[in-house]
């Protein structure tokens, strides 16, 4: 939360790249490791098998949303 980053379960950071859009103008935030870790990765293949890298979005709200479940 601090670094506002995911850690992959190999130990490499997802930091923040950016915002996008869902086609209903829904906020969308994304993290994506560097390509370089994940390309010398062994579990690449499970991982992200079509993509250059690990990617996870999630919602802007994701935060707000996650407080309120457990309420």
């Amino acid at each position: 939360k601090e670094n506002d980053r995911y850690i992959c379960p190999m130990g490499k950071p997802l930091p923040f790249k950016g915002f996008d859009r869902t086609a209903d103008g829904r906020l969308l935030r994304n993290y994506w490791a560097a390509p370089s870790d994940c390309r010398q990765c062994s579990f690449k293949p499970t991982c992200a098998p079509k993509a250059r890298c690990r990617k996870i979005t999630r919602t802007a709200y994701d935060e707000q949303y996650l407080i309120s479940l457990k309420h």
